[in-house]
């Protein structure tokens, strides 16, 4: 006790408080800022992700949310390959995350059921000529067959198997070809691959050889000789229909055969 009959008691040490106050301070303002960035940088990631994928003609394609660099998609399941190229070449998309959801998928369109021509078997026999002669002979007219023509054969995105309705509509096709060579000997069977324009003009050309290769080789094993094929891929040219929707795409995903004589 001070001589003066009061306690001095211990002494408000502000020093301290104040420190802590200033180190407070600095944690909140780097913590607003790195939200900040971050948020920006899921701004421009999810704005660069949408115009990719308008751009490639995924409309039909949702972005769910942009975790920072982790972007998460749903869509049709035909559209996932085509998506994870669209935004492959983003710098700032670090993972993918793609959810099938089949309600944003196009209402498919019937598929054309192939063509085909009556066989030279089965049309009309030829009716005898009556001669005026006295010994009477009969000769049979001469028939032409027309030339068949023949739907295009469908694939799949980036793949070059043949499906089931493929193979069925080459059984089909094959039957024509043969028919036709019994009044048409001198043909020449013309196998042509196409493809969308989803991917690299090397990647689609590969795809596009490989597709008319197999479509060939279905057709030898059909019976059809090898001798009267020529299979050509063709890559991304000649599209039948618009590369912007998923129907068009699937339509330009084709091969085409076409007989021509001599």
């Amino acid at each position: 006790m001070r001589e003066d009959g009061r306690n001095p008691g211990r002494g408000y040490v502000a020093g301290p408080i104040r420190w802590w106050l200033l180190v407070l301070g600095v944690v909140l303002t780097l913590t607003a800022v790195t939200f900040g960035f971050s948020a920006s940088v899921s701004s421009a990631t999810t704005a660069q992700v949408r115009t990719a994928l308008d751009d490639a003609g995924l409309t039909r394609i949702v972005v769910d949310s942009v975790d920072y660099r982790d972007v998460v998609m749903r869509g049709p399941a035909a559209d996932e390959a085509a998506a994870r190229a669209a935004i492959s070449g983003i710098d700032l998309v670090e993972q993918v995350e793609y959810s099938a959801d089949e309600s944003l998928a196009p209402t498919p369109s019937p598929r054309p059921s192939p063509s085909t021509t009556p066989s030279a078997s089965a049309s009309a026999a030829p009716t005898p000529s009556a001669s005026v002669s006295a010994t009477a002979s009969a000769t049979p007219t001469e028939t032409t067959v027309p030339i068949p023509t023949f739907e295009p054969v469908l694939f799949d995105a980036f793949s070059a198997d043949l499906t089931d309705a493929a193979k069925a509509q080459l059984d089909d096709i094959a039957n024509g070809i043969v028919d036709t060579l019994e009044s048409h000997p001198g043909i020449t069977v013309h196998v042509d691959g196409y493809s969308d324009s989803v991917g690299t003009e090397e990647e689609n050309q590969v795809l596009t050889d490989q597709r008319a290769q197999n479509v060939k080789d279905y057709l030898v094993g059909a019976g059809v000789p090898g001798s009267i094929l020529e299979a050509t891929g063709h890559a991304e040219q000649s599209p039948v229909a618009s590369n912007a929707t998923e129907d068009g795409r699937a339509q330009n995903r084709r091969v085409e055969i076409t007989i021509t004589e001599g």
